[in-house]
């Protein structure tokens, strides 16, 4: 929420203390007169000259600084890290200290590793094993890795929105996941699909594992028999399919089975949905290059043809020099050259490009002419 609807009410604390570092190592946006900071100090003069040459230009250079400059969202993302990283450790650490026995429950070591519970004459011993303390860890750790990956990729990708909408919730959802989404959404659409209709389907799967998992972490044993025991009972009453039987009757999984199964599911189809979004909202960034570089090598390519086929007199010779030069785009000139003179021997502007005067041309019909009568032969 946007301080519940009223953004003039929303307080945005600025993050002082991470921006008194930045200023230490010489950030000078900021206004604090510090160490690097401070164009009067030993530490500012010494560092331009003998131990950091070219630093101060590095970090306070506007459109690739090496300290981005932080702000009231960045304020609460290292928050929410510092909250991940923390719990996720005292999880571990109380598992760790508390895997033999504890005042609760002294005689832990003697029910294994993991065990579901011990009953209520305890007052409750449930979620108290060394595996339930590593299975609750391995959520956490998931959590922050997510924060950790949200704040780093959506920052990067557009860091102006960043500042704007990562003070609030829904900003994160419309700015960073929804909008980052649409590309990887039109893999697939009504008019077919790109290169990115692949990750689109990845997309899908990984939701699909994800949400699996939670049948497994949240429905017990208890549910799962009697569901088993309804299918198993229907099954030997249905014509035809009581014909297969099994021995043993079908158990469900127990607590413990099912929270490994479920954290399994959880933890592939978080990392599966993550990084088909990660690689699709990421795309454009690289296909311009990508684009920018075929661009050049196709330039290169038809200058080095024009240039060799001109210099040949004989048109086989021409079209054999041309097959061993490396191949243009598949809707390039030279190709198109290529297929209107073994079609149709029409002339075209572009055939002075390539030196094809109107003997040529002839020429070229010629042998066409020739090549049509053998197979007519043949």
């Amino acid at each position: 929420m946007l301080a519940f609807g009223t953004p003039e009410k929303q307080i945005l604390i600025e993050p002082i203390f991470a921006q008194w570092i930045q200023s230490a190592h010489g950030k000078t946006s900021y206004g604090f007169d510090i160490l690097l900071s401070s164009t009067n100090g030993p530490a500012f003069n010494a560092g331009r000259s003998i131990w950091l040459p070219g630093w101060l230009n590095a970090i306070n250079e506007n459109s690739n600084s090496l300290f981005l400059t932080i702000g009231p969202g960045d304020f609460l993302v290292h928050h929410a890290i510092a909250l991940g990283l923390h719990t996720t450790t005292l999880i571990l650490v109380k598992g760790a200290l508390d895997a033999r026995g504890s005042k609760l429950m002294p005689d832990k070591k003697d029910f294994g590793y993991s065990f579901p519970c011990d009953g209520p004459g305890r007052g409750g011993t449930c979620d108290i094993s060394a595996w339930d303390a590593f299975y609750l860890a391995v959520f956490w750790m998931l959590n922050t890795i997510g924060w950790v990956t949200f704040y780093c990729i959506g920052s990067t990708l557009h860091y102006g929105r960043f500042n704007e909408s990562s003070t609030y919730l829904m900003g994160w959802l419309r700015d960073y996941l929804w909008l980052n989404s649409s590309q990887l959404i039109n893999g697939y659409n009504p008019f077919g699909m790109n290169s990115l209709s692949v990750w689109a389907w990845m997309f899908l799967f990984g939701h699909l594992v994800w949400a699996t998992g939670f049948m497994f972490l949240i429905s017990w044993r208890g549910y799962w028999q009697e569901l088993i025991e309804t299918l198993a009972w229907a099954h030997e009453r249905t014509p035809l399919a009581n014909l297969i039987r099994w021995r043993d009757k079908p158990v469900a999984l127990s607590i413990v089975q099912a929270r490994l199964v479920g954290l399994a599911h959880f933890s592939v189809g978080y990392i599966f949905t993550y990084a088909a979004f990660l690689i699709a909202s990421t795309s454009g960034k690289f296909e311009g290059k990508k684009r920018q570089k075929l661009e050049q090598k196709y330039h290169l390519i038809r200058r080095s043809s024009k240039k060799e086929i001109s210099k040949v007199r004989s048109l086989s010779d021409k079209w054999e020099i041309y097959g061993k030069l490396q191949s243009p785009p598949r809707n390039s000139a030279p190709t198109r050259l290529h297929r209107r003179c073994f079609s149709t021997g029409r002339p075209r502007a572009n055939y002075r490009d390539f030196g094809l005067s109107g003997q040529i041309l002839r020429e070229m019909k010629a042998k066409r002419g020739r090549i049509e009568a053998l197979h007519y032969d043949g």
